[in-house]
């Protein structure tokens, strides 16, 4: 109930109570002055313009109080609610085109990283120093942002011999982390390890990036979690 709700209400009860007291006045001066009625009848039509005046009186005081007890039952007051508070201003759109590249600055940086750490772990025993595993990674990030064939082809080292399905499945693995595409991802096992890819063409490496023949090959298939995501399975070589 506002101010103004409870002022107007305010006002109608008391016109209310003004004019049946003054009516009631009226009426039993009236009877009085023209000799109607007893000392008794008299009474009680005094008893009466007083009564009615001070019931409308009570009630109006009972239903307030009433409104009151109720109001603080629920957590709030007969007074005003305060003012909602204002809600935090909305981002503009700069600020949003901000976040978002953000966001994707930071997610290639996590898929880099994720990269970085699976060629440590996978093909360490396969290339011989850390500078083959420098170039195998630069390699990755080069083919990622372009189709140009000009790079360094990555030495293998002969004691550790990698069979052609490793090579295919690493490329797959890393491959469907970046989206490449199945020819890309073809050509990249071919240019980058020529020698252990050279009785292969690309389009049967493409279609065959995903075979595993029994006891044939060491790196396994890692397939993305539901959502795409980067990281891999502890045993993606054994």
């Amino acid at each position: 109930m506002n101010n103004k709700v409870k002022f107007f209400l305010t006002v109608a009860v008391s016109l209310l109570l003004l004019t049946t007291f003054v009516m009631g006045n009226s009426l039993v001066a009236h009877d009085y002055l023209h000799g109607r009625g007893g000392a008794a009848t008299l009474a009680v039509r005094w008893a009466v313009v007083i009564a009615i005046p001070l019931a409308m009186i009570s009630g109006y005081l009972i239903a307030r109080h009433r409104f009151f007890i109720w109001s603080n039952f629920h957590g709030t007051s007969c007074e005003d609610k305060a003012p909602p508070q204002p809600s935090e201003p909305r981002k503009s759109r700069d600020e949003l085109r901000m976040e978002y590249k953000q966001k994707r600055k930071q997610h290639k940086a996590d898929r880099r990283e994720a990269i970085k750490e699976y060629i440590d772990i996978v093909m360490v025993p396969f290339l011989d120093d850390d500078k083959s595993l420098d170039m195998l990674f630069e390699n990755i990030r080069h083919w990622n942002l372009s189709d140009d064939e000009q790079f360094m082809p990555v030495p293998l080292n002969p004691s550790h011999r990698l069979s052609s399905f490793d090579i295919r499945h690493f490329v797959w693995n890393i491959g469907e982390r970046l989206g490449w595409s199945g020819v890309k991802r073809a050509e990249f096992a071919k240019y980058c390890f020529p020698v252990a890819m050279k009785d292969l063409e690309v389009e049967t490496i493409r279609r065959t990036l995903k075979q595993s023949p029994e006891n044939q090959f060491t790196i396994k298939i890692d397939e993305p979690g539901p959502k795409g995501d980067c990281p891999w399975r502890t045993d993606a070589a054994a």
